[in-house]
């Protein structure tokens, strides 16, 4: 995906990806869950940030690392965030987009 579509989706209040993080139309409601993240770091009193490793060979033996947030009687928007580490750098392992 490159880089100018995320940035440009990010600050459309259409878009799918800025509906994720900031909320707006278009965005369904989730039971149990806000329908951003913004929503979901508005609404929780304390917020968690878990961090787990997740068995992946070209990861090594620790894994790789993945975060989610956590509050409670609220479930987290979307799922955990991965990484793995490409040419030196650090890349999400999950598309930032809905597949279909």
């Amino acid at each position: 995906m490159p880089r100018a579509k995320v940035a440009r989706d990010l600050r459309a209040d259409g878009a799918w990806l800025h509906g994720v993080f900031f909320g707006g139309p278009g965005q369904p409601e989730r039971r149990g869950a806000p329908a951003s993240l913004a929503a979901f770091l508005r609404s929780a009193t304390e917020v968690a940030i878990l961090v787990s490793f997740e068995p992946d060979p070209r990861a090594g033996p620790i894994g790789r690392p993945c975060i989610d947030f956590r509050a409670k009687d609220l479930r987290t928007p979307g799922a955990p965030l991965c990484f793995e580490v490409r040419d030196g750098r650090w890349w999400f392992t999950e598309s930032l987009y809905p597949c279909g």
